[in-house]
């Protein structure tokens, strides 16, 4: 079973939000298809920002829409969608209606849970059945994007600052929706699914201004590569989806908390207990960006040897558990609260702007925070369990 999970962290894509290009770290079997095979033809009609309506698996505007007001950098923006964004499950050939049923009762549950800032078009394909063509086709006029490459396991989503107008985006392919649950852990595709849907709440969420009811966008930020992305450093991104799809499947009686955390929080001692074995002192701290991860899980690591996958994920999920444990208030946090100010706190502290919002959202600054955290992954087994509510 540990196997099997550590598995599953190895083929979910790690999104990184922010206009940086969708990064996958992916253990594929079997065959690859690329969008190089494929003419891309984005959207062909007049490209005059006007608003299409709501059409399933169709953009919603011609083109980025003229904005209402700017401020500084910040161009803000309202959508003709904002009253009542809609989620559409676009299926393909070898989608069964079964599948289509699972997929929209999660992202109907989660919608319920969070709430929904954007519309969503999910892309629900077989890797081998569908007509990857014609998936392609629709996919990229709403991403706006020429690249994506399409196997077994496809899971992503997320909110792009260029396609904003269009909502937010998920691909799932069959190996996702189509696994088979595990005897004691429960409902994995609903588990993947929620976590993709999360990513959506978190990046429509660091757009959108409160108080404007408008989106904000600053291009510079969002294409900016020196530092921690808007939404926050990976580990916060991929932790905080990971516990909530955990904590709020488990609260549909989909997955077993407490199990799924158990087997998270082995795989995450096992990073550590190995990297220390030849002197590398693992910290949450070491996974704030996609470049430092890279370094760390590489044979560019300082020892010489890479660590093994997917802390962001089970260490990061467990950052979570910690903050509820600290706080019974901080769960709000780490479902809605951060997310919800982070916009507005952003434009005030560029490029600081998570860090701001993480000590506002949960009391205690990120440094203390991972000294804290640092030092509690460092306890024996039974007392890190004892906090599981």
């Amino acid at each position: 079973m540990k196997k099997f999970l550590r598995l599953l962290f190895l083929i979910i894509p790690i999104v990184i939000l922010s206009c940086e290009e969708e990064e996958s770290e992916v253990l594929v079997h079997g065959e690859v298809v690329s969008s190089e095979d494929f003419p891309c033809n984005l959207y062909e009609g007049e490209r005059d920002g006007k608003y299409l309506g709501f059409n399933c698996g169709k953009p919603y505007y011609s083109s980025q829409p003229e904005y209402d007001s700017k401020d500084g950098e910040y161009k803000f923006y309202s959508f003709d969608w904002q009253s009542d964004p809609q989620i559409c499950v676009n299926t393909y050939g070898g989608v069964s209606e079964d599948s289509k049923t699972l997929i929209t009762e999660v992202i109907e549950e989660a919608k319920k849970e969070l709430g929904l800032l954007v519309p969503v078009n999910v892309f629900a394909f077989h890797s081998k059945d569908s007509n990857l063509e014609k998936v392609f086709s629709d996919w990229s006029k709403i991403t706006l994007s020429c690249s994506i490459e399409f196997h077994e396991f496809n899971a992503a989503a997320g909110v792009e600052f260029n396609q904003l107008y269009n909502g937010g985006v998920a691909e799932l392919s069959q190996g996702i929706f189509d696994m088979h649950d595990g005897n004691d852990y429960g409902s994995y595709a609903r588990k993947i699914i929620y976590h993709e849907f999360f990513h959506i709440h978190q990046n429509s969420h660091k757009f959108y201004f409160e108080s404007q009811n408008k989106f904000g966008i600053n291009e510079k930020r969002e294409t900016d590569r020196s530092g921690v992305n808007t939404v926050g450093p990976v580990w916060l991104e991929e932790g905080s989806a990971e516990f909530a799809a955990v904590h709020l499947s488990a609260k549909k009686g989909w997955v077993d908390y407490k199990y799924a955390m158990t087997e998270a929080l082995d795989d995450a001692r096992n990073v550590i207990s190995e990297a220390a074995s030849r002197n590398d002192i693992v910290s949450l701290r070491d996974y704030e960006t996609s470049d430092g991860i890279r370094l760390v899980e590489s044979e560019n690591n300082p020892t010489g040897l890479p660590r093994q996958f997917a802390y962001q994920y089970t260490a990061g999920s467990w950052a979570f558990a910690y903050l509820w444990h600290l706080n019974y208030n901080n769960l709000q946090g780490a479902l809605v609260d951060y997310y919800k100010n982070l916009a507005e706190i952003e434009k005030d502290n560029y490029g600081e702007g998570y860090k701001v919002a993480f000590e506002q959202t949960f009391g205690i600054n990120l440094e203390q925070f991972y000294t804290d955290f640092d030092a509690f992954m460092l306890l024996p087994r039974d007392d890190q369990l004892s906090i599981l509510k």
